[in-house]
């Protein structure tokens, strides 16, 4: 807490969303490819990310620093894929950020950081002028989004695949091959989507780390000489 600089007045609230959190992410909706570890991580990424931006002089004025990480942690609470039926991602975040003590400005603010940070929701998203009115008023969200994404390429981007297409049981009738043809499918547009220049320099470099493991994947997994 006190790498990330919170404001005293804020650490009461940024210490009871980090303890549900952590409880929220190891429940048993949650497996290793989206656990309290991938927020740490996402956490790790938007600070790294603010500093560089904030040395080049590209601070949006209007960022807040503890909207900006209590999105960071929140953003996968109530995330759509491992949601409870009759629930929202919107409400589910609200709910807990004001059982922590947030304000309801607060809340408000992390909850609609949150339930846009999707790479699914704004991959079809047929109007991208709500996603840029979005970060317009709430500019933390750039930073949270390239953070989430930067943790999907790279090494551990290419392992959460892998876990992923062990815990879910849909991916699991599917083959191993699945978690590189995601390279192809979604991951090569992700350098492209980032919304920071520090976070599209950072994505080019993890792109390239993946792209190479896709050729080493194909060279052993090739078998077409034997079956």
């Amino acid at each position: 807490m006190d790498k990330l600089a919170i404001p005293p007045p804020d650490r009461a609230v940024f210490l009871a969303v980090n303890k549900l959190v952590l409880d929220y992410m190891y429940g048993e909706r949650y497996d290793p490819s989206h656990d309290y570890e991938h927020i740490q991580r996402v956490v790790k990424y938007t600070h790294e990310l603010y500093h560089l931006e904030q040395a080049a002089g590209r601070l949006p004025p209007t960022l807040d620093p503890t909207t900006m990480y209590l999105a960071a942690m929140m953003h996968d609470v109530g995330e759509t894929k491992y949601l409870e039926k009759g629930r929202t991602q919107e409400d589910v975040v609200t709910e807990a950020l004001l059982s922590c003590g947030a304000t309801p400005a607060l809340a408000h603010a992390v909850a609609t950081i949150a339930i846009n940070v999707s790479y699914t929701r704004e991959k079809n998203a047929h109007d991208h002028t709500l996603l840029h009115a979005v970060i317009a008023a709430h500019p933390e969200l750039a930073f949270v989004q390239d953070a989430d994404r930067l943790d999907a390429l790279g090494p551990t981007g290419q392992a959460r695949c892998f876990v992923f297409g062990g815990a879910n049981e849909a991916r699991r009738a599917s083959s191993i091959h699945t978690g590189v043809q995601l390279h192809h499918t979604r991951f090569r547009f992700y350098v492209g989507m980032m919304k920071t220049r520090a976070g599209r320099e950072m994505a080019g470099g993890k792109w390239a780390w993946m792209r190479n493991f896709a050729r080493e994947w194909a060279r052993d997994t090739d078998v077409g000489a034997v079956l």
